[in-house]
């Protein structure tokens, strides 16, 4: 987008007419938006070192504002569907593809949960980054990965004994029996990193890794785990590398 296309406003403004970011970029050398560096994110590196995405039809859901998609969409992709659940927050992805010139990447409004082989199609591997532990019913999103891709990213927090912190325990019912893990309270729409409903539900790590096998993923890979210890630290997190 050059400086005719924004009527003669600076990026400055337009990203702050299009605000507030979540998202840090950097445009001709000005930092612009919110306070997390999505592009520079060193799961990126971690993904790239596990999976080709080159030349490869490749699915991201929950893209938030677009950051990690245009890290992934350095990573060679032949078309990067971008999903997001947000009105306001696809809005500024549109903005991202726009000055970053991202024509292999097409955003799309949808609830992840309705992303499914009958209506996008399949894809030769899936990222799901921070999207998981957001929904009330992480298992419908599991069954629907393993028939979207052979291949499957994916990053989330998980529940133990410290987090998430006031929240009960709780049993969720699958068609592949009863997981326990804990019932989380999320901001809803009025949180651009929460969830879009009221409550998620976040696994303990060996039901999740139970339900990956269980959705058809017979390769459940651990890239990387952080238990949470740390108090002043994130949450417990884990990367999976699947295959089918």
């Amino acid at each position: 987008m050059g400086a005719e296309d924004r009527g003669g406003r600076s990026l400055r403004e337009v990203f702050e007419q299009c605000g507030p970011w979540q998202s840090r970029f950097v445009i001709d050398g000005e930092t612009l938006g919110g306070i997390y560096d999505f592009p520079a994110d060193p799961r990126m590196r971690r993904l790239a070192g596990e999976l080709s995405l080159e030349g490869k039809r490749v699915l991201e859901l929950g893209c938030l504002e677009g950051g990690h998609s245009l890290a992934l969409s350095r990573l060679g992709p032949r078309e990067l569907v971008a999903v997001e659940g947000r009105a306001a927050s696809y809005v500024r992805c549109c903005v991202v593809k726009n000055l970053f010139g991202l024509d292999r990447v097409r955003f799309v409004l949808d609830d992840v949960r309705r992303v499914t082989p009958e209506r996008y199609g399949r894809f030769d591997v899936v990222v799901a980054m921070g999207v998981l532990y957001h929904l009330p019913d992480p298992h419908v999103l599991l069954a629907n990965l393993s028939r979207l891709a052979d291949v499957v990213y994916l990053s989330t927090h998980y529940a133990n004994e410290r987090h998430p912190q006031h929240s009960p325990e709780a049993a969720l019912e699958t068609p592949w029996g009863t997981v326990r893990g804990r019932r989380y309270r999320e901001y809803g729409l009025a949180d651009p990193l929460s969830g879009l409903e009221q409550h998620s539900f976040w696994l303990r790590a060996g039901d999740l890794l139970d339900l990956c096998r269980r959705a058809g993923f017979t390769d459940v890979k651990e890239m990387a785990r952080d238990d949470g210890a740390d108090p002043t630290g994130t949450p417990s997190w884990i990367e999976l590398a699947l295959r089918k």
